[in-house]
């Protein structure tokens, strides 16, 4: 017996090994998770709101290019020296202001000789008349001293024609830029001297695909926005259409004026825009973070209308389920959903990553993740 007893001792350290890992690796998980399944989930704490139904107007968004409802570079038509510069760049200046005089002596005395030709043809003509009455000249030296007479007055408009070029006006009210010739500078016909736009109102220039051509309408307002003035926002409205699309690219492209009284809008400025359309229809507004967005679809988590019991604390316990929703635009951090799908009813705005079918969830809404609709927001 005593022969056996270490085999014994070694064969009892071995069972009981064995149990024990059998009911480690076994026995105890099965009880943890029988435990666990026992167990009620605590509900999860989410934000939650219920949607705004409302009528809402649909927006085409578009991006454009401000240009100047009258703009050029003011130049000569014939060439000269600069003899007077009238204004200061950066000049608002009225049409008809004179901006550039030129060396203009030599057209200053061709105007004085034509005039004096002119004089002495008109002189001539009447005499000769007089004495066609009393028949004294013939038809043919009256014809004559007419054609002389009229020969000599358009040698007078030409001269002063001449003359006039020698002076640059604007041709239209509008903002100066920076003059690009100085005093005693030799200019060529066609160079700019100097650009002048006219800034109210003005032109933005934008573009929209032929899928949105429908709703696009002369007359339709539209809100502008430029980084250069966060926040600030310029009504206009749509002027003009163009009567044909871009083949390579399938847009259309629109104009519309806008007021701009204070200049703020330069030619050439990049603008954000919003086209208001007139297709009035009911939507279901809800923040942007009440969505779950997915190649699959888009969908929302919705609170039941019936409590699922309390907390300890007292709060309500509610289930969720999910709803497939279908999202019509998305503006200012809020998403637009066709109506149908929810109603006024409690959705998830915040945590939807935990959630689940059926699982109970409460609400705490002390933290406003919600966007701000600030009207002036794009």
């Amino acid at each position: 017996m005593k022969r056996f007893l270490p085999q014994l001792i070694l064969l009892v350290v071995v069972i009981v090994i064995a149990f024990v890992a059998v009911f480690n690796y076994q026995i105890k998980p099965k009880i943890i998770e029988q435990a666990i399944r026992g167990q009620a989930r605590p509900p999860q704490t989410i934000s939650a709101e219920r949607p705004e139904i409302l009528i809402d107007a649909p927006i085409l968004p578009s991006v454009g290019s401000v240009e100047a409802i009258n703009g050029v570079d003011i130049s000569s038509e014939v060439g000269g020296i600069v003899s007077e510069i009238g204004f200061q760049s950066g000049e608002k200046v009225e049409k008809g202001d004179v901006l550039f005089r030129l060396v203009s002596d030599v057209e200053q005395a061709d105007l004085k000789v034509a005039q004096a030709r002119l004089a002495n043809a008109e002189q001539q003509f009447r005499r000769i008349s007089d004495l066609k009455r009393r028949d004294v000249s013939s038809a043919a030296s009256l014809d004559n001293a007419r054609a002389d007479r009229d020969s000599a007055r358009a040698q007078v408009v030409s001269a002063r024609a001449q003359l006039e070029r020698k002076t640059i006006i604007a041709p239209f009210s509008g903002v100066l830029g920076i003059r690009q010739v100085d005093l005693g500078e030799f200019v060529n016909p066609g160079q700019a001297l100097v650009s002048l736009q006219s800034l109210d109102p003005i032109f933005v220039r934008f573009a929209l695909p032929e899928t949105e051509i429908a709703d696009a309408k002369v007359g339709l307002d539209v809100n502008i926005q430029t980084d250069s003035y966060p926040g600030r926002v310029f009504p206009g409205k749509i002027t003009s259409i163009d009567s044909r699309l871009d083949q390579s690219t399938r847009t259309i492209e629109l104009q519309a004026t806008v007021s701009n009284p204070e200049g703020l809008l330069q030619p050439g400025m990049f603008t954000n825009v919003e086209v208001i359309t007139d297709n009035r229809e009911q939507v279901v507004k809800l923040p942007e973070t009440a969505v779950s967005f997915s190649l699959y679809g888009d969908s929302v988590w919705v609170l039941s209308a019936e409590t699922a019991g309390e907390t300890p604390e007292g709060r309500p316990v509610y289930q969720v389920e999910r709803r497939d929703v279908d999202v019509l635009r998305r503006r200012k951090g809020f998403a637009y959903l066709a109506p149908g799908a929810i109603g006024d009813e409690l959705v998830v705005t915040v945590g939807q990553l935990k959630l689940f079918p059926g699982a109970n969830v409460t609400i705490n809404n002390s933290v406003d993740l919600s966007p701000s609709d600030n009207p002036d927001r794009f």
